[in-house]
């Protein structure tokens, strides 16, 4: 089985961050990692997962910005910053029809987002 580590350090100046450094292994059934682009205007895109029905984890990173949408949502999604990071991680994302995660980028060119998912 395929693991993924993940650690996440935090530093505000003058203020303890609680149960930071955090650090953690998890093994997964599967796991990708990939980069995918697309062009500007193009409705909420599937993100490519079809093999996994079940996203346990999740990291993106785009070189524009994005939205997210996140398990067949229909609200106006979660705005990512073009070089920012959105990670999840050991969480449940249902992936039927590979509609768990959608991506819509409407800022001209084109976006190429750095993608690592795992789950089952």
């Amino acid at each position: 089985m395929p693991g993924i580590r993940i650690k996440t350090e935090g530093q505000v100046e003058n203020l303890l961050i609680p149960d930071l450094p955090y650090a953690r292994r998890i093994e997964f059934a599967e796991a990708v990692a990939f980069k995918l682009s697309f062009a500007s205007g193009v409705a909420y895109q599937s993100l490519g997962l079809a093999q996994l029905s079940t996203i346990q984890a999740l990291i993106l990173i785009p070189d524009k910005d994005i939205t997210i949408r996140l398990a067949n949502q229909s609200d106006a999604g979660a705005a990512l910053k073009a070089d920012g990071m959105f990670a999840m991680f050991d969480c449940n994302i249902s992936n039927a029809a590979d509609a768990g995660v959608k991506i819509l980028y409407n800022a001209g060119g084109s976006v190429t987002i750095s993608v690592l998912a795992a789950g089952s």
